[in-house]
Formats: C-alpha cells, structure tokens, sequence
C-alpha cells in the first residue's frame, strides 16, 4: 500500500520506503492515482461563447418538481418556483414558492402570502392540489394553449427593455424570460 502525499496527489514519483518495493513476491503494485484536477482555465472568448450558448428556456424542469407534478414550474434558483395559470376569468395569475430559512416554504399568490408548509416538495404538492379553486389546473400545464398564444406588444416591449435584451415568439417563453430576471412578479398585459 502506498501512502498519499502531496507528491503522489499531484503525480510526482514518491517513494518513501525504496526497501520494500522488492519484497517477497515482487515489487508492490502502484495504485494508480486520477488526475482530477480542474481544466486550465478558459480564455475569454471561451467564457464568452459558453454565456451566448446559455439558454434557461431550454433547461429541463426541476426535477423535485418534475416528480411530483404534472405542471409547469419553473425555477427560480435560490429564489424559489414560479407556477403562472389562468384564473377563472381569463386572467394570468401566477403562485410563488418562496424559501424561507428555518421557517419553510412561504406560498404566494400574486402579491399576497396564503400559506407557508416545511418543504418545497409540500408546497408544490398543495399548489397543485389547491389550483382548482383558483382557476383551470389545465392552463398550469406546460401544454397550455395560451403558452403558445404569438407574443403582444407590451410582453414584447417588456423583453426589449431588459438587459440584454431577449426575444420570445409565444406568450409561455416571454413570461418564462421575465421571471427568470426577477420580472415575474410584476404581470405584464397579455
């Protein structure tokens, strides 16, 4: 058995007990030592590139949220989930899961707090089981006719105005852009 030092961590020879290489029944296997140090660094150009190929819009959804709903989540990262719906009138409306610490899982709808449960996964489960009274479950799923409604002007000026500006050519991935840069509160005309 060989022992680790920095030496072998970093794939320099090191051997600290020469005698006993040539032992009885030959000398000791090495054990072979991973190179898993990170790549060189990359260049600018390369950071850059990386950036320009990022798209949230395409990540696949959560997948905690994924296992236990049928809708259409997005996440907000560290900020939470968002779930935009139409209430019984037509309207978009949407509920926010926000983390908070020690105390759970806050739930809001639009801009008021309507409950608060001890995880993510129990939030979205009550979501889910509340969206009838609120409006259609249905139009929460990521197959919702109006996420495919063509863009309006104001959700079209709205995306202009962020920085850098995005594009979207259906309703579901304007309001998808918008929440991903803290917008997703503040409902814009649909």
């Amino acid at each position: 058995l060989e022992i680790v030092t920095a030496a072998t961590l970093e794939g320099r020879d090191c051997k600290p007990f020469p005698e006993r290489e040539e032992g009885e029944g030959g000398p000791m296997p090495a054990i072979p030592i991973d190179d898993d140090r990170d790549e060189a660094p990359a260049t600018l150009d390369e950071i850059v590139a990386r950036l320009r190929a990022f798209d949230p819009l395409t990540m696949v959804q959560s997948e905690e949220a994924a296992a236990i709903s049928a809708n259409a989540w997005l996440s907000l990262g560290a900020r939470g989930m968002l779930l935009h719906f139409q209430d019984k009138g037509g309207e978009l409306r949407h509920f926010e899961l926000r983390p908070g610490g020690r105390r759970g899982v806050e739930i809001w709808l639009d801009d008021r707090r309507v409950s608060r449960c001890p995880t993510m996964s129990a939030a979205i489960e009550a979501v889910d089981h509340e969206l009838g009274n609120y409006g259609d479950p249905a139009s929460a799923r990521a197959d919702a006719p109006w996420r495919r409604h063509p863009i309006t002007p104001p959700l079209a000026y709205a995306l202009t105005r962020l920085r850098p500006p995005r594009r979207a050519a259906t309703v579901g991935e304007a309001i998808a852009h918008l929440a991903l840069t803290g917008i997703g509160r503040a409902q814009p005309q649909t």
